[in-house]
């Protein structure tokens, strides 16, 4: 990826992601995971690179949940800068999402925040892939 070839890249990360899903070595799909994930998102492809990120998130938590909830290097684990990146993307989706849902465009003048203000507006459904 760092010499820009895209396409090369994708066909890599494609055949990693068919390795890792034949064998199951977490420490290494966790990354190629992430890795998949950060290739979707600058490519701009949403549903992909969230799948791929909720994939690095599972396989990090099954590393984690393998050692004892006060064992140090299940914390520095879960605080190295990579796993936190991944752990951090998907409590921020969430964040924003309730944060989406709580501010509604009132139709009046602009977003208000709430919707006692003016009444109730339609909501949508979020729903995960």
């Amino acid at each position: 990826m760092a010499e820009q070839d895209w396409m090369g890249a994708r066909e890599y990360l494609q055949q990693a992601v068919v390795i890792v899903e034949t064998f199951e070595v977490l420490v290494a799909a966790w990354q190629v995971h992430a890795t998949a994930w950060q290739f979707y998102r600058h490519t701009k492809e949403d549903k992909p690179a969230e799948a791929s990120r909720g994939r690095a998130e599972a396989c990090i938590l099954k590393i984690a949940n393998s050692f004892a909830r006060d064992e140090p290097l299940r914390a520095s684990f879960l605080s190295a800068p990579a796993v936190a990146r991944v752990l951090g993307a998907s409590a921020n989706r969430r964040a924003g999402l309730l944060r989406i849902l709580e501010t509604e465009d009132c139709g009046r003048t602009e977003k208000c925040g709430t919707a006692l203000r003016h009444g109730p507006r339609p909501r949508f459904e979020i729903s995960y892939v």
